[in-house]
């Protein structure tokens, strides 16, 4: 009778075998080092009695991510990439993301990312052992951060030094970490006294702006280019004729915004300069000369505050 008892307890260990295959892992490993996130995803999983590990080593891909779960013995791997929140499950084999918020998270936010995480999770009703009713709060959608609306004052040197406002409006129409966007750029009128002129002259530059951000923490550098139109506008007395004229000119804009993300606003050092290939001039009425010549070269220094919606 000795093989029946072999017989038996091979069927019990296969039993319970299958039955610890069969248990789901409950760990989620969080590729984040951000507090307010993990505070927030274990409140939003305590239900479902998950061991969060907190392990902020990034993860560049699914594959990784797979590495990473089977090597923790973790059921979910969590992400951000380029500020989108990115959910690997083991079992499925598959990810999930959806639009995020780069930078640090305050505590709403990290409750609102906690939330959608939880939802694309996939998860059955928790366990519940006594009558009372669990109801669930409402899954909040994370702020998209698309559009960019921002102001700014910059000092410029090119025919002198002078002050100037600008303001931005810009959107990200993927979920990479790069915009496209409008520019307008103007300054005070600036005097001009030329022998038999008295007048001043002013520009306004328009401009389509193209920008990539790097994100570095709760810092972002973000390097931009641009192509527009210069109107510079003349306007005062030469003798005793009146002269008000207007020229229009191709600019180009480089340089770069340094960002510190503040929630939902950024603020942070502004760094350009301006190149006017044809820069417009203005000849005397009478005599050789000129009374008025743009810069063709100009250095812009300043800051700037604005707000994500």
């Amino acid at each position: 009778m000795r093989w029946v008892a072999w017989i038996a307890q091979i069927a019990l260990c296969a039993l319970f075998t299958g039955s610890a295959i069969a248990e789901p892992a409950r760990r989620v490993v969080l590729a984040d080092s951000d507090p307010e996130l993990g505070r927030a995803l274990t409140t939003a999983l305590a239900p479902w009695k998950f061991e969060i590990v907190v392990d902020p080593t990034p993860v560049p891909d699914t594959r990784a991510a797979d590495a990473r779960a089977r090597g923790g013995d973790a059921r979910f791997v969590v992400w951000r990439r380029h500020g989108d929140l990115v959910v690997y499950d083991r079992e499925r084999g598959a990810a999930e993301f959806r639009d995020g918020k780069l930078g640090a998270l305050d505590a709403a936010d990290a409750t609102a990312a906690a939330l959608t995480v939880k939802t694309l999770m996939r998860l059955p009703p928790p366990e519940v052992k006594t009558s009372v009713t669990v109801v669930q709060p409402p899954v909040l959608e994370p702020t998209i951060d698309r559009w960019r609306i921002q102001v700014g004052l910059d000092a410029r040197a090119g025919d002198g030094v002078s002050g100037r406002a600008t303001a931005h409006v810009m959107v990200r129409p993927t979920r990479l970490p790069w915009r496209v966007g409008v520019a307008v750029d103007l300054g005070p009128r600036s005097d001009i006294s030329d022998a038999n002129f008295r007048g001043d002259a002013a520009d306004l530059v328009v401009t389509a702006l193209v920008s990539w951000q790097a994100q570095l923490g709760g810092f972002g550098i973000e390097p931009f280019v641009g192509v527009g139109v210069q109107r510079t506008t003349l306007d005062g007395m030469e003798g005793v004729m009146v002269r008000s004229e207007s020229e229009r000119s191709l600019a180009i804009q480089v340089g770069g915004w340094g960002r510190l993300v503040l929630g939902r606003w950024d603020i942070g050092p502004t760094v350009a300069v301006d190149i006017a290939p044809a820069a417009p001039s203005f000849a005397r009425g009478q005599g050789n000369g000129n009374v008025y010549e743009a810069p063709g070269f100009a250095l812009h220094v300043g800051a700037f505050a604005g707000i994500r919606m």
